[in-house]
């Protein structure tokens, strides 16, 4: 009755608190509720859509539930989402790129987990049919929308999250997971290519990527789109290292250049997380060495050293300060004998 109400009610009177009670429902059920999933889409999917589809600020409670309530579903019920027609199929899938790149920071935060995630439900399921049939409907448009959010300035915030994505795809189609071809006569056409025989999907999204940013950004070399390209598909880069190379084009091609270093500092928030891990590390291990006993000389000798040496570091430090701002006596005396 509740469903049923919220989808025949005139939009403005439609209840966000419908939402979020439906994606607490599908939380609590898990994948109980993955046989009721096309009729809950059917009752929150368009009818949520058609309120907050006209621009992207307005109704932002639907809005945030909306994409949460996608987010669950993906979670607990992923079969269940892939269980609807074709077209509604593409609809979810393109409801979840629409709010990777949405740009309220955490709704673009949860849609790039949603898509994430989505993807190695897809990578994990058993059925190949249903798993080919995703790639080759939308893995290509995936890669092309989450380059489209990395290279936008107003997403810099989202970052890791965007690499993440592409790292996954990078693995997916390097490990051979993706088997349909994703090149056809028109994709070819899209990059400006004749069609190549004995073509394979790694090099395919490789050229692909090059020609999709080399027409965006043309004032970076076909050298250095080569270089990216290549290391984008290199699945021996771990977490870091990918992520650092994703980084490291982003200013090369000086869409995110030397002169926005004061907002690039998101780019940088790895780095920036554990220099200030190790820096408190450093100073409870300072004081601590300061307590008698509280160390264990066994367990913590290189610690003690380190210790003795930063806090001899301090003293000379100190002393400086000292010297410069309260003059010794022979520098007084020294001072008169001047004057």
């Amino acid at each position: 009755m509740v469903l049923a109400n919220y989808k025949i009610s005139p939009p403005a009177t439609r209840d966000a608190g419908v939402v979020t009670l439906f994606s607490a429902y599908v939380a609590a059920l898990k994948g109980d509720a993955s046989h009721e999933i096309p009729a809950l889409m059917e009752g929150i999917f368009g009818p949520t859509l058609e309120i907050i589809a006209v621009n992207m600020t307005d109704h932002p409670d639907h809005r945030a539930e909306f994409f949460h309530f996608l987010q669950i579903v993906n979670e607990f019920c992923f079969t269940g989402l892939f269980n609807a027609s074709p077209p509604h199929q593409k609809q979810i899938v393109d409801s979840v790129k629409w709010a990777s790149g949405h740009r309220d920071p955490n709704i673009s935060e949860t849609g790039l987990r949603t898509l994430l995630a989505m993807l190695k439900n897809v990578d994990a399921i058993s059925d190949t049919q249903v798993s080919q049939a995703f790639y080759s409907a939308f893995l290509l448009d995936i890669v092309e929308d989450v380059f489209r959010i990395l290279t936008d300035r107003m997403h810099k915030a989202g970052f890791n999250a965007q690499t993440n994505v592409l790292r996954h795809i990078s693995a997916i189609a390097m490990q051979n997971k993706v088997k349909v071809p994703l090149f056809n006569l028109v994709r070819f056409n899209q990059i400006g290519m004749p069609v190549v025989r004995n073509m394979n999907n790694v090099t395919f999204i490789k050229l692909y990527v090059a020609k999709m940013l080399s027409t965006a950004f043309p004032n970076v070399t076909r050298q250095q789109m080569g270089v990216f390209v290549d290391g984008l598909m290199d699945v021996r880069k771990d977490e870091h290292a990918f992520r650092t190379h994703m980084r490291d084009f982003l200013v090369t091609m000086k869409e995110f250049g030397l002169e926005d270093n004061s907002s690039n500092a998101v780019l940088y928030v790895d780095e920036r997380a554990v220099n200030a891990a190790n820096i408190a590390r450093e100073q409870q291990s300072l004081r601590d060495g300061l307590v008698p006993g509280l160390l264990q000389d066994n367990d913590h000798a290189d610690d003690q050293d380190a210790i003795m040496c930063a806090a001899r570091n301090m003293q000379r430090s100190y002393a400086a300060t000292l010297d410069a701002h309260d003059p010794s006596p022979v520098s007084k005396n020294e001072s008169e004998m001047d004057a």
